[in-house]
């Protein structure tokens, strides 16, 4: 289990991975591709904070990535309406 402090500094990823996707949606990068691209940064950057590529920090970076891209989506939508 990992401890709350790294668990709740996940959460501060949302908006980091937010931003670097949309850095690379203006370089050039296919829309397609950016959920796949917020769930790899999201394993990435939760294997990287927490030391250790077990099954549950691995779930948990998906869980970021997904958060990230689904949080863009709905703000994206709710701003084009």
């Amino acid at each position: 289990m990992l401890p709350m402090i790294i668990t709740s500094t996940f959460v501060v990823l949302v908006p980091v991975i937010i931003g670097v996707v949309a850095a690379v949606r203006k370089m050039g990068m296919s829309v397609q591709y950016a959920p796949v691209v917020a769930i790899l940064l999201g394993v990435a950057a939760a294997g990287g904070l927490a030391g250790v590529w077990d099954f549950a920090t691995i779930l948990q970076g998906v869980v970021v990535g997904l958060t990230a891209s689904g949080l863009f989506s709905g703000v994206k939508t709710t701003a084009n309406v």
